[in-house]
């Protein structure tokens, strides 16, 4: 299968801004998916269970797989997504002890309402984990947001590329000015659809992707 480095992408914008074309582009080049579709958006092999997972990936271990985790309306989407990235370190297990050599990638949607900015105990941090030390174990992140200076900083401190489509609240620009300059963020209310700001090694590129 292709390989891909496992990397710890964030893509933040607002609705309807070109983000989520961005994702889908993205998944279609890695060859084993997991997202946690806790807007329940995304087509695909849906299952609803942690345990239904792990048994697809099973399943799929030597194939190409893009899995949709769905779990039910009303589920602790914190608690679940750090029982999600627990799991996976275990199945990539393999990938650390080098007998295994295939990557997975993570996909998160809406980090805000999973992986906020409250401080949280280790029992429900896995994901924080996940993200300072899953590169080891060859998986990678794909976080999406619309409220970017909402998603906990765990994440945000260790992403290697950073998507900024149009946003429009001043919480999220500052967040951005932090990170990118002033001059950068004050494009960021202006961004045609599917036009960013992209940040890779330390340098920012105005990017236009087909929305």
């Amino acid at each position: 299968m292709q390989q891909v480095d496992p990397k710890r992408i964030a893509i933040f914008g607002a609705s309807g801004t070109g983000k989520s074309t961005r994702v889908r582009q993205l998944i279609a080049e890695r060859e084993r998916v997991i997202v946690y579709d806790v807007l329940h958006e995304y087509p695909g092999h849906v299952v609803a269970t942690l345990v239904d997972l792990m048994e697809a990936i099973k399943l799929k271990w030597d194939q190409p797989f893009k899995l949709i985790y769905r779990p039910a309306i009303g589920t602790d989407r914190e608690k679940e997504l750090h029982n999600l990235s627990m799991a996976l370190f275990r199945v990539q297990e393999p990938y650390k002890a080098g007998k295994w050599r295939e990557p997975i990638t993570l996909v998160v949607e809406e980090m805000s309402t999973c992986y906020n900015v409250s401080m949280r105990p280790p029992e429900r941090d896995g994901f924080g984990e996940l993200c300072s030390m899953g590169r080891h174990y060859g998986i990678g992140v794909i976080g999406v947001s619309q409220r970017p200076a909402q998603v906990g900083t765990n994440f945000r401190g260790n992403v290697s590329e950073t998507y900024g489509f149009r946003l429009a609240e001043n919480t999220d620009i500052q967040y951005f000015r932090q990170k990118f300059g002033s001059a950068v963020a004050a494009s960021m209310p202006d961004l045609a659809v599917g036009e960013c700001q992209f940040l890779k090694d330390g340098k920012v590129e105005r990017v236009q992707f087909q929305a």
